[in-house]
């Protein structure tokens, strides 16, 4: 993903106060074939390096607002804005998985990108599991 970045916000409107979290994506299709749909993976990171439960969404050609396939040489954007607690010190966002034109199915070699995270974001000693999910199932077991 070309470029990703996200911000904690407090509003406060008079006696109102509300905390939440903007994600702002941008992508590029580097590949031959116009690509149908994707699924973008956030994973989250507390101020001490605690992987904190991310989430993926699947994004339908473009953007949630243009489901028409980003072709070739194109590329597009988006932003998520949503309620939570301001403690997020690290986000780290990835392509998981990609439907093409023909219908094959690519996903990431997940070893591969455990590698290459760790390279890229090297202050983290442990990643977590690359699907938010997996976290979440954890905290249910006692």
């Amino acid at each position: 993903m070309p470029n990703f970045s996200f911000e904690n916000f407090v509003r406060e409107e008079g006696k109102n106060r509300t905390e939440g979290h903007r994600f702002r994506y941008q992508w590029a299709n580097t590949g031959t074939q116009p690509i149908v749909a994707f699924e973008v993976v956030t994973l989250l990171y507390d101020p001490f390096d605690e992987p904190l439960p991310g989430f993926r969404r699947t994004v339908g050609g473009h953007n949630r607002g243009d489901f028409s396939p980003l072709v070739p040489g194109e590329s597009s954007q988006d932003v998520v804005t949503g309620p939570g607690h301001s403690h997020i010190y690290t986000a780290i966002s990835y392509v998981r998985t990609v439907r093409l034109s023909d219908g094959r199915i690519w996903r990431v070699n997940e070893s591969v990108l455990a590698r290459e995270l760790l390279r890229r974001v090297p202050n983290l000693e442990k990643l977590g599991p690359l699907v938010p999910e997996k976290i979440q199932e954890g905290a249910i077991k006692n």
